[in-house]
């Protein structure tokens, strides 16, 4: 008489088998949530460099050349942002102001940004800041524009 009350090797196999599938997909789809996630962490820093970097331009007096308001090395506080080595790739348009920050368990992430100004007219001054960064082999990039008036 045959027993049947356990199962065979054949059909625990299968099954394993199945677990293993559907371990498999859970696990890439918890790696793509991560990765997203990182992403969107890093695009909200540098909307926040970006924001610095606009706020600095419209603190300088209107009178200030629109050469000193285009990329230089110096932040609001007259600090070389470049001062501690680190420099903007190729990939970045030139005279790119390298910007280190802290995201997540990266350290000393490097963005990368250059700020223009175009005087449509006498009084107003159009400020554009772009800030690049490279995630997992992608480029990135963000832009924001604000209009200056003389007050």
């Amino acid at each position: 008489m045959l027993n049947n009350k356990g199962m065979t090797l054949i059909e625990v196999m299968i099954s394993l088998l199945l677990f293993l599938i559907v371990s498999l997909a859970l696990l890439q789809t918890s790696v793509l949530t991560v990765d997203q996630n990182m992403r969107d962490t890093l695009r909200d820093e540098a909307v926040r460099v970006a924001e610095t970097r606009m706020s600095e331009a419209r603190a300088l007096c209107f009178t200030t050349s629109c050469d000193d308001l285009d990329t230089s090395g110096k932040g609001i506080d007259n600090v070389s942002f470049t001062s501690q080595g680190y420099s903007c790739p190729s990939w970045f348009p030139a005279a790119g102001i390298a910007v280190t920050r802290n995201v997540g368990n990266v350290s000393s992430f490097l963005f990368c940004t250059t700020r223009t100004v175009d005087q449509p007219s006498d009084d107003v001054r159009q400020v554009t800041v772009e800030v690049g960064y490279m995630w997992r082999g992608t480029r990135y990039d963000h832009k924001i524009s604000s209009l200056v008036r003389r007050s």
